[in-house]
Order: C-alpha cells, then structure tokens, then sequence
C-alpha cells in the first residue's frame, strides 16, 4: 500500500523529518526510522526536480546539509542527489516560515529518463537529516511520453 502519491510537485510529508540532536551525517542512535512510498509524474524527456531539503535553525540560518543517498537507481533514466540554492518549506505556523523568501543551501534530487524512455521506473533513497532524523524513501515514477511539436496528441483508450 502506498501512503502518498504526487504529481510533478513533491508531496508536503517528504519534507524534513526533524530531531534536536547536532549536524549529523549518520542516523541518531535513538532515532526513529521511517519508511515512505510516494508517486511520482514525470515527463519524458526532461529532468524533474522530485524534492529538495533545506533545513534551517530559528534565525533562518542553515542548520546543515542532509545526507541523501541513491540506495536503488532508476532502471530506465538518471537520478542526481545536487547542491544548490533552494527556498526552503516550512508550514506557516512554523516560525521558520518567514524564512522562506530567501534561497538557502540545500540539496535536491532530480530525475532524467533515458531518452525515448515511457512508463514506470523506480528508485529509493536514504536521508539523514542534519539534526539526525532518518528515512528511506521508495519512489515510483511515472513517465509520460512528450508529444512531437505538430502531432497529434496521445490517444488515451478507455
């Protein structure tokens, strides 16, 4: 059973799953893990941006970096764990919040299908947060095909 789904917008819960413990790279001994399944749309030919974390302190500092690994590749397509400037996410009565305006350093994992590629693929992560909160992730992507600029659009047979 699968608890989430999404289209090309990442779903609310695979945001940042937090402790009060130090930057960590490794989970927190006392940490509890968590495992999510999440459906995920993507359109063939074009890389798309499956989430991106960015966790802050109370001043809108950034807390640290997470710890995002490819545990299983996608078998028809790429996925890239990258550094980059994000906005962060937070619930609006999350003081951090206001913090949002600002792109702070983070990073996001991105998926390409392999060329010419339509239908289902999958990958998992692992993440570890800076606080020390740890996940896996299992990701079930859906490609869809681009139509040629001047054809006709997929016919869908029902």
């Amino acid at each position: 059973m699968r608890r989430a789904s999404s289209s090309l917008v990442p779903v609310g819960f695979f945001l940042a799953i937090l402790s009060l413990s130090s930057c960590a790279t490794q989970p927190s001994p006392t940490a509890q893990r968590h495992h999510f399944d999440i459906d995920f749309a993507a359109i063939g030919g074009r890389t798309s941006e499956i989430n991106h974390w960015v966790d802050l302190n109370g001043d809108c500092s950034v807390a640290g970096l997470y710890s995002v690994q490819i545990v299983a590749p996608p078998a028809h397509g790429q996925a890239q764990v990258t550094k980059g400037q994000f906005f962060p996410r937070y619930g609006r009565l999350d003081a951090r919040a206001a913090c949002a305006t600002i792109r702070r350093d983070g990073l996001a994992l991105r998926y390409t299908p392999s060329p010419g590629y339509a239908g289902a693929d999958h990958l998992a992560i692992s993440v570890i947060s800076p606080r020390g909160g740890y996940w896996t992730t299992d990701v079930h992507i859906l490609v869809t095909p681009v139509a040629e600029p001047g054809s006709a659009a997929p016919q869908s047979h029902s």
